[in-house]
């Protein structure tokens, strides 16, 4: 392998995924200005308007912590969650760059190794991802070397660890996906049985942290005690979900020469990692694209009743264009992994608070939201608009169809028909987002079961307006012009500005409603929302639909 090819092979696919020269173009000549302004303050605004309550939860947590003598925790559970989500997002992406992209048409007629374009695929798939460790560990880190005092030598430590906190769940994934298919011999369906098989990897993974983690039932009130006091028993139970977690918290958290034995470990963890995914790459890389790629080719035989039936009627123009919706979103990993993980991360996080909700951790700042008990129902359907409402599907509906909007022109269905699949598809993975919402604030607020129910219907109605407008801006300057699906979600500038439309809406209202708590009770201020989404959904509908019709009717070839 030659180091100066991947580092320059690197740079030209990151220049190419993220767009680097033309934005550097339209810089220079002052175009197009408005969007990383707009980027920049979109980042401004979830850090003013969540930066306080992750500041206020980093402070509860490491007072806990400290006073159980268990501190070095604060450093664990970041890692773990971090890594946990790098698992599962880095499945997905791995398999949709590693043999799904257009660029590797021209990467195997180069002359470059398989492992040169491996690991520069590797390195463009962990930029992406180092975006959940900016947000998870790097906060926390720095809180706890400020917090607790720490040495010179923890900053340094602390940057590698961080730098490298979402390199061994990549690796571990792929070294698992490499030779799935030499293991799993069948042609015709090996690219689904790689996708479906990655799924069940990470649903092994959530099932593994789950049975190692849980406490023993039959373990006595002494004896939970007894095991939370002893620190190295807990620490060793932490590292028992995820084995490297130990080696960051003892590197960061012991004398200098023992950190820097432990920090040496974690390093030899990592390299032994990296030389079995080369030595795999090296094996089956180049052999399993060469090989999805027949199957994409290949083309079963026809017998006559497949063919009569194939050219009967098989459903209605609507049951069509639905099936559609959820094929090509279930067929394409990076539209999958991005549309259903922006629906559950933040379900996830609320359930997560509600089994939290029952220890001290969070137990103060829930006895200081009783004093507002009058606004809980509307507060409440705000959180599930928000669980709901940032999603990356409705303001992607034709940016994912690329190359295939012109498929849709071409179709013999009216606009209604094709708005309405798109809209029945974003809003079943959308209502995923009150429905947990509504089950995790009953379970730590104790509301009622009316009061669950109307969180989850005006929450709901309240998400498809915001839907609605979401879908408006993509109609109206969709991003066809990608070669990656990944950059249909992830780099589509519609999706970022969604955020402020959907932060403005639920902030606003919050802020209405925190200030007329004395003058209007909830179940009027809750009314008011479903008003207003309701009549803006049947408002903003109709403009929805001409502009589809002038989208569809322009001419689209790229």
């Amino acid at each position: 392998m030659r180091p100066k090819m991947v580092i320059s092979l690197t740079w030209t696919l990151i220049n190419s995924h993220y767009n680097i020269p033309r934005s550097i173009y339209h810089f220079r000549r002052r175009e197009r200005l408005w969007e990383p302004a707009l980027i920049a303050g979109v980042i401004v605004l979830m850090v003013v308007s969540l930066g306080p309550l992750y500041g206020m939860l980093m402070d509860t947590m490491y007072t806990q912590y400290e006073a159980a003598g268990v501190k070095e925790l604060f450093l664990a559970n970041p890692f773990i969650m971090a890594n946990l989500f790098g698992l599962v997002l880095g499945i997905f992406l791995m398999v949709s760059t590693f043999f799904f992209g257009d660029d590797m048409r021209v990467l195997v007629s180069l002359p470059l190794k398989s492992t040169e374009v491996l690991l520069a695929k590797f390195f463009v798939v962990l930029l992406d991802l180092m975006i959940i460790s900016l947000v998870i560990v790097l906060p926390p880190y720095i809180y706890f070397g400020i917090r607790s005092g720490a040495g010179l030598m923890y900053w340094p430590f602390m940057a590698v660890v961080f730098l490298l906190s979402q390199v061994l769940p990549l690796l571990v994934s792929a070294i698992i996906i490499l030779p799935l298919s030499r293991v799993l011999r069948f042609n015709r369906h090996r690219d689904s049985l790689v996708y479906f098989v990655s799924v069940g990897i990470v649903v092994a993974a959530l099932a593994f942290v789950f049975v190692s983690s849980r406490m023993d039932p039959n373990m006595s009130p002494e004896d939970f005690a007894r095991m939370f006091s002893d620190k190295d028993a807990l620490l060793n139970k932490t590292a028992g979900v995820y084995p490297p977690t130990i080696l960051v918290m003892r590197a960061l958290t012991r004398p200098v020469v023992e950190g820097l034995l432990w920090f040496l470990a974690f390093i030899g963890l990592h390299l032994a990692a990296l030389g079995g995914f080369l030595w795999l790459g090296n094996r089956f890389y180049y052999s399993i694209y060469s090989s999805l790629q027949e199957n994409y080719a290949r083309r079963s035989k026809l017998n006559e009743g497949e063919i009569a039936g194939l050219m009967g009627a098989q459903s209605t123009p609507f049951g069509a264009l639905l099936r559609r919706e959820w094929w090509y979103f279930l067929k394409v990993p990076a539209f999958t992994f991005n549309g259903f993980g922006n629906v559950v991360i933040f379900p996830i996080i609320l359930v997560i608070a509600a089994v939290a909700g029952q220890t001290d951790e969070l137990g103060q700042m829930i006895k200081i939201l009783e004093n507002y008990r009058e606004i809980f129902l509307p507060m409440g359907i705000l959180v599930a608009t928000l669980a709901g409402g940032i999603n990356g599907l409705a303001t992607s509906i034709f940016s994912r169809e690329g190359r295939l909007i012109t498929e849709l022109k071409a179709l013999p269905v009216g606009v209604s028909e094709i708005m309405k699949a798109k809209f029945i598809h974003v809003e079943t993975l959308s209502m995923i987002g009150p429905l947990s919402a509504s089950i995790a604030l009953g379970i730590i607020m104790k509301i009622s079961l009316l009061e669950g129910f109307l969180i989850f219907a005006i929450g709901a109605l309240a998400v498809t307006f915001l839907n609605v407008i979401q879908m408006l801006i993509d109609v109206v300057r969709p991003y066809l012009h990608w070669d990656n699906p990944q950059k249909a979600m992830k780099q589509n500038l519609n999706v970022a500005l969604s955020i402020p439309v959907v932060f403005g809406f639920v902030g606003g209202l919050g802020y209405l409603t925190y200030l007329l708590r004395s003058t209007l009770a909830g179940w009027v201020m809750a009314l008011i929302i479903a008003a207003i989404c309701a009549a803006g959904t049947v408002s903003l509908w109709p403009v929805l639909i001409k502009r589809t019709r002038a989208l569809l009717d322009r001419d689209l070839s790229l």
